[in-house]
């Protein structure tokens, strides 16, 4: 993709100049990656920004660049460690009478 291709789909969808610019600042295959996901989601400006936030997040937590985070090039990164994720503790264990809770709670059930 190329800078013509990010500056018509932001004239597009209205995107302000500021938004343009800090998508255009990012390196040319990382600002690639975030134009192949937004092209067929039609994602707006306001959903962009958030996404460009937790991208720009992650790549400085993890040390990784956009493209890895968003599967172009993604062979040296796997996600996070477990030591960066912590399970809570409905995660961590089910309990073993899930399957009545299931039927209890289900709609129609009568004791």
């Amino acid at each position: 993709m190329s800078e013509p291709e990010i500056r018509e789909y932001a004239k597009k969808k209205a995107f302000h100049p500021q938004t343009v610019a800090r998508w255009l600042a990012w390196e040319q295959p990382d600002r690639d990656a975030l134009y192949r996901l937004a092209l067929p989601l039609k994602i707006g400006e306001n959903h962009l920004r958030d996404l460009m936030d937790w991208l720009e997040e992650i790549s400085l937590r993890d040390g990784v660049q956009v493209r890895q985070i968003l599967g172009n090039g993604a062979r040296g990164w796997a996600g996070p460690t477990n030591s960066s994720v912590s399970k809570s503790r409905s995660e961590g264990c089910v309990s073993p009478d899930w399957r009545r809770r299931k039927i209890r709670f289900a709609p129609g059930f009568r004791n």
